[in-house]
């Protein structure tokens, strides 16, 4: 069931913070929904969303454009290590 997969990552920790706005978790039930075929794909192909080689960590320090991270206060902790690693590893 593509279209309960998609609407239960809308209860996950990291769509917590979006969910809790009533107008905007409307919207985002509806793209959600649209989408659900979305979700069929990569578990039908799981390598559609496999590591880049050179995994895309290791080339971080390669970026030499200006680069704007932004975590916000709501995110999950994993969203801040992410930034903070991006942060430290960019120049």
């Amino acid at each position: 069931d593509t279209a309960g997969l998609a609407l239960a990552w809308l209860e996950s920790a990291f769509m917590r913070p979006a969910m809790a706005h009533p107008a905007l978790a409307a919207r985002l039930r509806t793209l959600a929904a649209a989408n659900a075929g979305t979700w069929y794909d990569v578990l039908r192909h799981p390598d559609v969303e496999r590591e880049g080689r050179p995994p895309a960590l290791g080339r971080l320090g390669e970026l030499r454009a200006p680069t704007l991270v932004l975590v916000g206060a709501l995110d999950v902790p994993d969203s801040h290590r992410i930034a903070d690693t991006v942060v430290a590893v960019v120049p």
